[in-house]
């Protein structure tokens, strides 16, 4: 996804890859499913924290096609939040707050 949205959104190729990515996991995560309750603590990290990077991400906030993958991005936070295990997700969360807040500029983005 985060490769996808680095390079230009106009190549319907890229485009079409990144929004199947993002369906992908919105299938694992709409419903409280076994699946999603096995996401190891790191994949699930790095998962919202890309998330939230590329949610928070100021030079396609503009684009057309980046708005109906920030939709997406968006709707598949929520899954992961309401759907996900709980603990791993909490323990995401706050890992955020101790390893050097990435979303207030104090980690490059991956």
């Amino acid at each position: 996804i985060a490769s996808g949205l680095e390079s230009d959104l106009k190549d319907e190729n890229v485009f079409r890859v990144v929004k199947y990515s993002l369906n992908a996991a919105h299938v694992l995560f709409t419903d409280p499913s076994e699946g999603s309750r096995y996401v190891k603590d790191s994949t699930l990290g790095s998962l919202i924290e890309e998330l939230l990077l590329r949610l928070h991400e100021q030079k396609f906030q503009r684009d057309e096609a980046y708005e109906v993958l920030m939709k997406g991005m968006n709707e598949l936070m929520m899954n992961i939040l309401h759907n996900a295990n709980a603990n791993h997700v909490f323990t995401v969360l706050i890992r955020f707050l101790y390893e050097g807040a990435p979303l207030s500029g104090g980690r490059e983005v991956t």
